[in-house]
């Protein structure tokens, strides 16, 4: 398996002969029983750049790379938008939600101004992006999977504007947020949001990438395409 914020620390451990090691590394317990996205928060580590210590660190965890994408089956391709981007952006919009939530609640008065706005943005974002993912995989990933060639290429053009309509509200986020830039004293609370934030718009960006540019190229190994009616 290939890690995710969602495994279970000790499972990843023993996934890998090098995966406790590389886990230690990182000043991880490889016995802990809480989840990759949970040992991150309590020790304030970015979920996103710790998931690429481990890929760099074990090699079979490694990731492709773009041209390898392009050339992989259309199913390999499904399954990894659906494990390693899908999965992340569900856990991730909770737990970030959540912790905003506490945030304002915590802080009060001390919250930084922006962070209604914030709120208002995020909720909406969560809103769409969620609906944006279900739509995929109940509509999309079967129709390309089954090769109906004429619905898929219906929904490209509507993948790309539903894409485009996300990533607009959650620049909105980061540009309230200054760029995600965590100044000196900033409560621990709070920096754990904002670098969760940042991973998570970082992640959205290579996941929009994937499914623009390596979802719909054309495969010689895709299904063949249903007769038209």
């Amino acid at each position: 398996m290939r890690p995710l914020p969602s495994h279970p620390i000790h499972e990843l451990s023993t996934a890998r002969p090098s995966a406790a090691q590389a886990l230690q590394a990182l000043g991880l317990d490889p016995a802990s029983k809480a989840t990759l996205a949970q040992a991150c928060q309590a020790a304030g580590l970015s979920v996103l750049d710790t998931l690429r210590a481990l890929e760099e660190a074990v090699p079979d965890w490694a990731p492709r790379s773009m041209e390898a994408w392009d050339q992989a089956p259309l199913q390999e391709v499904v399954d990894h938008l659906l494990t390693r981007h899908h999965t992340y952006a569900r856990s991730e919009l909770a737990r970030l939600d959540s912790l905003l939530g506490d945030c304002m609640a915590r802080l009060g008065s001390r919250a930084p101004a922006e962070l209604d706005k914030v709120k208002a943005h995020f909720q909406h974002f969560r809103k769409d992006l969620e609906g944006h993912l279900d739509h995929e995989e109940q509509t999309v990933f079967p129709a390309l999977l089954e090769g109906r060639a004429t619905e898929a290429a219906a929904w490209e053009r509507q993948i790309s504007l539903e894409h485009a309509a996300v990533e607009e509200l959650f620049q909105n986020i980061g540009t309230l947020l200054r760029h995600y830039e965590i100044p000196e004293g900033t409560d621990p609370g709070l920096r754990v949001l904002i670098l969760g934030l940042r991973d998570l718009e970082e992640d959205l960006q290579m996941h929009l990438f994937m499914e623009n540019e390596v979802l719909f190229t054309p495969r010689s190994n895709a299904p063949a395409a249903s007769p038209a009616d």
